[in-house]
């Protein structure tokens, strides 16, 4: 190029100044020749094609050119350079025109979109470019997310859809099951419904499934799997247990079998109704009613049938039977020992109760338990307190039997009257005198008896009570002197439970009429065995023999027995019992009316003597003493003569009567007899109306023996 511009430059330098036409063509012709030694020829792509979408990296794509002058004048060889997202990423410098150049990026391809095209030129040409052209890569996966079953369990040749999802930079071409099925794209999911013998799984066996996606560029997920049960095999079920072969149809019944399965994704059920897996066992437990186990029928065999259905819809079953009983038992016989009791008194209270098949568990009445006697027999000895009776009413006893499943009656029941109040008089409190008795009665409301206090002043000094129980009390009242007025009070009344009413309703009075005496022939006779005793007396030998006394509280009784001298004294009254005091072999005891004590009355731990408390009548106890040795002859007792009452003045003994009675010395524990009776203030009646005769015989002695002194004196004086 430098030589033809030389060449050009010497040419021009010659020529004339006056050959202005030829200058003008020489340089027009020069002009175009620098114009086209300046012009390059036209670059061209031939691949890839624009927009292609690959997977293939940068050391396998090959870009593609050639170089084409427009006036078809050889340019020489130029440098190409090949620009890839704006870089220069490979260059030959040797291309010449109309031969096809490759070249390759020495730099990786970006994901995606890369933009690219090739660049020529050389000193003596002007530069050309290809058009922009796009080379879009792909070199990820798809991704496959998500597979699933209907089912986890199958048989081996039922029927399963099966579904995943697979997701792609571009889209998913296609997505095969276990390289063989293809799944089809239904809603963005991809689907197939199939067999696991189509897919080649084997029975009773865990099977895989592989899931494979492909995007356009051919890029391959690695395999996602699933898993599948193939179950061929029925579960094996036993029964084991029963926790009651009879019950109540409303009762739980506990089953528990055993369930063998290859797999554990069972369902167990017992007559329809789930059953439970026991942890760490193979067993299954059901706790549920008869009822709801469609067991009802009463005495009547139910079958219960146990299901085990493994997830692939293999069914199990075992079967056991069971009794119900509802019918509850059957009582009897009730009954109750009194008709009339205080609440607070035990009654006795039976019953009968039977049931079949099961069986009675309890029986109770009022809620309280009672007994089994065997044979049926249910009793309880219990208080109207302790069974919710009211006082003073009627108390109903209902009786409740249950039987070992809880059928139960209530239906059953007696009664009985609980009274805790004492008696009162529906009609006034009257008096009947005579000349030395009376009767004091009244109508009450209820049997009873009652204490009557009297005197010859209203500070009564005596008492009395009546003799019996009935409603048309009566006390009679005896001793008493001729046309005398005489005071009284009714002070307690009491029922035959022993409940107390203090009357005192205020004082009366009475006149006892004239004395009218009598007189009858008689002879004289024997002794009766039977005395009215003051305050004290003296027998004589008691071996062998028997007697009946009556005492007040404070009389003495001496007497022999058996060889040595003893003393016995009563140390305190009540209406229903009197304490006695053995004063030769100390000793205290409490007889109640109707009871007896042996006594041993030397210490030889032998008895020698019975004494029995007979009754209490007009605050005097009525008693049997009866020796337990044996003599061949009785001695006849009789009643003492001339002894001196062991008793104050009458006016001081008055006063004593009026006192409360004093406490008794602790008595010996007696089991047989109990009494809720409250005591009676004994009353120590005066011995000078009974003994008068003494009083009348010491007088005469004391006037002749007055007579004799005066004699004697008189005639000492007239002998002097």
């Amino acid at each position: 190029m430098a030589e033809k511009r030389r060449l050009n430059c010497k040419i021009f330098s010659h020529v004339s100044a006056s050959n202005h036409g030829l200058y003008i063509l020489f340089a027009f012709i020069l002009l175009v020749l620098l114009s086209v030694s300046f012009v390059l020829a036209t670059v061209y792509q031939e691949s890839p094609a624009d927009s292609l979408l690959t997977s293939s990296d940068n050391n396998t794509i090959e870009f593609k050119f050639n170089i084409s002058a427009a006036d078809g004048l050889a340019t020489g060889a130029v440098e190409c350079n090949l620009t890839l997202n704006g870089i220069v990423v490979a260059t030959n410098s040797s291309v010449v025109n109309d031969i096809s150049t490759t070249l390759k990026s020495n730099t990786s391809f970006n994901q995606g979109a890369n933009p690219w095209y090739v660049i020529c030129g050389n000193t003596t040409h002007t530069n050309q470019s290809t058009p922009t052209r796009t080379l879009n890569y792909d070199s990820v996966n798809p991704d496959v997310t998500s597979p699933s079953l209907n089912v986890s369990e199958v048989k081996l040749a039922s029927s399963m859809d099966v579904n995943v999802t697979a997701t792609d930079d571009n889209t998913v071409v296609s997505v095969m099951l276990n390289s063989s099925i293809p799944m089809s794209l239904v809603g963005g999911v991809w689907t197939a419904t199939t067999t696991p013998t189509a897919l080649g799984c084997t029975a009773d066996a865990v099977c895989t499934l592989g899931f494979t996606a492909t995007d356009p560029p051919g890029n391959v997920n690695d395999t996602v799997t699933k898993t599948v049960i193939i179950d061929d095999t029925a579960p094996v079920v036993n029964f084991v247990y029963n926790s009651s072969d009879v019950n109540n149809s409303a009762n739980n019944f506990v089953f528990n079998i055993t369930v063998t399965e290859i797999n554990t994704n069972a369902s167990v059920t017992a007559n329809g109704q789930p059953m439970s897996p026991v942890a760490g066992t193979d067993l299954w437990e059901i706790t549920e009613t008869g009822d709801i186990l469609g067991c009802t029928v009463t005495t009547s065999a139910c079958t219960i049938t146990f299901n085990a259905t493994d997830g692939a819809g293999n069914l199990g079953a075992d079967t056991t039977t069971i009794q119900i009983d509802n019918d509850a038992p059957i009582m009897s016989g009730e009954s109750v020992n009194v008709t009339k009791a205080r609440i607070g008194d035990d009654v006795m209270i039976r019953i009968t109760a039977t049931d079949t098949p099961g069986g009675v568990l309890s029986v109770t009445v009022n809620g309280t338990a009672m007994t089994d006697m065997g044979g049926g027999l249910y009793e309880v000895n219990e208080s109207g307190t302790n069974l919710n009776c009211g006082a003073d009413s009627l108390c109903n006893l209902t009786f409740t039997a249950i039987d070992n499943f809880g059928a139960g009656d209530d239906s059953v029941y007696i009664t009985y009257t609980t009274d805790n109040t004492g008696p009162t008089n529906t009609t006034a409190f009257s008096a009947s005198p005579g000349s030395t008795s009376a009767t004091i009665s009244a109508t009450m409301n209820e049997a009873a008896k009652c204490t009557v206090e009297y005197g010859t002043h209203a500070a009564a000094a005596s008492s009395a009570d009546s003799s019996a129980f009935s409603t048309s009390m009566s006390v009679a009242l005896s001793g008493l002197s001729a046309s005398t007025v005489y005071y009284y009070n009714i002070t307690d009344c009491w029922d035959e439970l022993g409940n107390v009413a203090s009357l005192n309703e205020g004082e009366f009075s009475f006149t006892t009429s004239a004395s009218v005496i009598t007189s009858s022939g008689g002879g004289g006779g024997g002794s009766s065995g039977s005395y009215i005793i003051n305050s004290e007396i003296t027998l004589g030998d008691m071996t062998g023999a028997e007697t009946s006394l009556e005492l007040k509280d404070g009389d003495f009784i001496t007497f022999g027995h058996d060889g040595e001298d003893h003393e016995v004294r009563v140390t305190g009254l009540g209406r229903s019992y009197a304490d006695i005091e053995v004063l030769s072999e100390p000793q205290t005891f409490r007889l109640y009316v109707g009871q007896s004590k042996d006594v041993d009355l030397d210490g030889d731990a032998k008895a020698e003597l019975t004494v029995k408390l007979m009754d209490i009548v007009y605050n005097k106890a009525l008693v049997k003493v009866t020796s337990l040795v044996t003599k061949s002859s009785k001695i006849e007792l009789l009643p003492p003569a001339k002894r001196t009452p062991r008793v104050e003045p009458v006016v001081e003994q008055a006063a004593a009567d009026v006192t409360e009675e004093a406490a008794p010395a602790e008595p010996e524990p007696v089991a047989e007899v109990e009494s809720d009776l409250a005591p009676t203030e004994p009353v120590v009646e005066s011995d000078v109306g009974a003994n008068w005769y003494w009083y009348v015989f010491s007088g005469v002695v004391a006037l002749v023996l007055v007579a004799l002194a005066g004699m004697y004196i008189f005639e000492k004086k007239r002998q002097h």
